[in-house]
């Protein structure tokens, strides 16, 4: 009896391999916890989905890079995911490259791309008479290393086309909380189209503003905002009504098994269609542990399978496409052409 005592205390006591342990950051604590927020919630959903041997720890960064690298060096974890404050994501990347650790950071946009798509769709509106010829562009952007991109991008573009200018170029500083001086420069331009590239925050604060001043444009887009929870909660249908959003995913799109399964796994999480914020985490998250089952706990092997690794992604072939809101609350996809679901409106009704 007691050998068999013995045996089954053998087989049901063994201790099970401790989980696999990816650790990151998020500026919860900063004025971009909205986004945060999105963000873990993708990342949650890849991990919960992985089973009961992974284990994700998430600590606020703050936005402070600093911060953010000191959480990585005092981390157990030898795998680690990307923040979505972009200046602490970068001194990560940094760090993770000096120190060989693998660290994925597939959460954001550069300011030159979202610029191209831009520019590009503007020019196709105006080749179909959409908009008239010159175009007059009013820019508006935050201070920053993807603010000053933008800003090259659009001003190179529009160089290289002479029938578009740009009539107004400006910058605001992050965390601005008065647009007065900005949005009347803006207003005593002759511009047709206004862009504006800022973080989340700095599109509600703003947007609001410029409702306030009753400034409208026949066409008009604050970079990849707009289409967020918040925004509609802050502004309605009818206060984001014809704006256009650059987004690299949207749950329209979804049309690939990986895209329909994550959808429906979201959904269910969730109880709402997942913002873009969350695809892309749900995505990094599930390349890096893809790359670890394949690769084996060495740093360097995973780092290696990071670059190499194949599986189906939930990810469109499009980086960006550009979604416009309309005043019944639905938000078709206008450009490219290869993915539109409706032509653009460039002549907004309220504006004239």
């Amino acid at each position: 009896m007691r050998a068999l005592l013995l045996a089954l205390c053998l087989g049901a006591c063994r201790q099970r391999p401790a989980p696999v342990l990816v650790d990151g950051t998020l500026p919860f604590g900063s004025h971009e916890g909205l986004m945060a927020r999105f963000v873990r919630e993708g990342y949650d959903l890849a991990f919960e989905e992985a089973g009961s041997g992974w284990r994700l720890d998430l600590a606020d960064d703050g936005g402070d890079p600093a911060r953010g690298v000191e959480s990585m060096r005092r981390s157990p974890a030898r795998f680690h995911l990307g923040s979505s404050s972009p200046e602490v994501a970068d001194a990560q990347a940094a760090f993770a490259a000096a120190e060989g650790r693998p660290y994925l950071d597939g959460l954001h946009i550069s300011g030159e791309q979202l610029a191209i798509t831009q520019m590009r769709w503007i020019d196709e509106l105006r080749r179909s008479g959409r908009l008239p010829t010159p175009v007059a562009l009013a820019v508006l952007v935050e201070d920053g290393a993807r603010g000053a991109a933008f800003g090259r991008a659009v001003a190179r573009m529009a160089g290289e086309n002479a029938a578009i200018r740009i009539a107004y170029q400006g910058t605001f500083p992050a965390g601005e909380q008065d647009f007065t001086r900005a949005l009347s420069e803006v207003r005593a331009t002759a511009a047709g189209v206004f862009l504006s590239d800022e973080s989340l925050n700095g599109f509600m604060v703003l947007h609001q503003q410029y409702r306030l001043r009753g400034l409208c444009y026949r066409l008009a887009a604050y970079g990849l905002h707009g289409a967020e929870l918040q925004s509609l909660e802050a502004f309605g249908f009818d206060g984001l009504a014809y704006l256009a959003s650059a987004v690299p995913w949207t749950w329209r799109l979804a049309r690939s098994p990986a895209s329909r399964r994550f959808l429906a796994s979201f959904k269910n999480a969730y109880r709402r269609e997942p913002d873009w914020q969350g695809a892309l985490a749900y995505e990094a998250a599930r390349r890096l542990i893809e790359a670890i089952r394949a690769a084996g706990p060495d740093p360097s092997k995973v780092r290696a399978a990071l670059a190499t690794t194949s599986r189906e992604s939930i990810l469109s072939t499009e980086p960006l496409v550009i979604q416009q809101h309309l005043p019944d609350g639905t938000t078709p996809v206008v450009f490219p052409a290869s993915v539109a679901e409706s032509e653009a409106l460039t002549a907004t009704p309220k504006c004239n």
